[in-house]
């Protein structure tokens, strides 16, 4: 499955040089949270962009593919996914938001 991964602009250089770097994120609610080292995206470039819409400053979108091995992402409505991993993810696609 391809997904698109919006981050802030300032995280640009580390992940051209190192990729993705999965992380366990806080979410709104400690009952949504996922507890797990990972990567989060979205199944459009639409939802990205709008997510990335929606915050302060500049972003990126980059696109990543998976395994199969997505998590429905628990903070939004089913177009949004997280995936497990400890390892660093190859980013394939980039555009300024």
């Amino acid at each position: 499955m391809l997904l698109y991964h919006a981050t802030p602009a300032e995280n640009k250089e580390s992940i051209e040089t190192y990729g993705l770097i999965p992380d366990i994120t806080s979410a709104l609610a400690d009952d949504t949270q996922l507890k797990l080292n990972g990567v989060y995206g979205f199944d459009s470039i639409d939802s990205a962009r709008k997510f990335a819409s929606y915050q302060d400053g500049q972003y990126i979108i980059y696109s990543f593919e998976t395994d199969g091995n997505e998590i429905v992402d628990p903070e939004y409505n089913g177009d949004a996914y997280f995936v497990e991993t400890d390892s660093n993810v190859e980013a394939i696609y980039k555009e300024e938001a």
